[in-house]
């Protein structure tokens, strides 16, 4: 049994009831969320530490001290959503440079369903949630990473959907990817009424386009100079094809004049020879 004293943004009330530190009250007794813990916490709040729940004695659960920051951050998702913009990004393949794409306005979602089974997989996603307005009315994956990003066979999975799916909302998502540090380091900026935080998601579902826009210039410009090359060079073979063609029928008719010339000089030397002989007399004895 791992013994450790963690700080901690989520816990449980005494009905078991999910409550993050934002929510939580003074005065109301807390209990660490981790298996085989279940040990009472402390709401420590003031003007100096960042507010969180501390262990009153060392926490003596079995998960670990990762598996609170990823309940956490779902939670702070379901319960702030409204206040969440996602920001997504695409690296690119070519020169690995971040662009901004578009941005997911998180109010605009609803049913934020948590720890879903994805139809025809045995993929459980963090939380499944759909566009509610009428510019945005697709599914949206969220996947929430502490250590380690979201396995690459479900990503492809997700988003191979996307596409399979475009035309069917039914079972079309798609997959948005958060870190839990961006989460903590941006929720404490939640202070007044209209704030607002930015979370970061790095572009998943548009696979066919993951190049920026420069890469896809220069692959533009490439592709273009291959195939004025490729023209010049058909063109080039076209005109030599068409010059041996018409050299060809010069040299038969050239041929032609030739054997007809040699053919009627024969014919005239034949009848100067005739002439000849028959002036001599000779006709008589060939």
């Amino acid at each position: 049994m791992t013994l450790y004293n963690i700080q901690t943004s989520i816990a449980k009330n005494k009905n078991g009831e999910i409550v993050i530190i934002e929510k939580a009250v003074k005065g109301i007794k807390y209990y660490c969320i981790d298996e085989g813990c279940d040990r009472e916490l402390i709401l420590r709040r003031g003007n100096i530490n960042i507010e969180h729940f501390s262990h009153k004695s060392n926490c003596n659960g079995i998960s670990g001290g990762e598996s609170w920051q990823h309940k956490y951050c779902k939670e702070f998702i379901k319960k702030f959503h409204n206040k969440i913009n996602i920001d997504v990004y695409n690296k690119c393949n070519e020169c690995k440079l971040v662009d901004l794409i578009h941005s997911i306005d998180l109010s605009n979602c609803c049913n934020f369903d948590e720890e879903v089974k994805l139809p025809n997989s045995n993929y459980i996603v963090d939380l499944l949630c759909k566009g509610i307005s009428s510019d945005d009315e697709g599914k949206y994956v969220i996947e929430i990473f502490h250590t380690h990003r979201t396995d690459a066979k479900k990503c492809n999975f997700i988003t191979s959907k996307y596409y399979e799916d475009a035309e069917n909302d039914e079972d079309s998502y798609i997959l948005l990817e958060l870190n839990t540090k961006d989460i903590l380091s941006n929720r404490h900026k939640l202070k007044q009424v209209d704030d607002k935080i930015i979370l970061k998601s790095i572009y998943y579902y548009d696979m066919n386009s993951s190049d920026c826009i420069n890469c896809i210039k220069r692959k533009y410009l490439r592709l273009e100079k291959e195939r004025l090359l490729k023209i010049e060079k058909e063109e080039k073979e076209e005109k030599e094809r068409l010059l041996k063609i018409e050299k060809e029928r010069l040299l038969k008719i050239e041929k032609e004049r030739l054997l007809r010339i040699k053919k009627e000089n024969a014919n005239e030397w034949n009848d100067a020879i005739n002439k000849m002989e028959n002036d001599y007399g000779l006709g008589e004895y060939r």
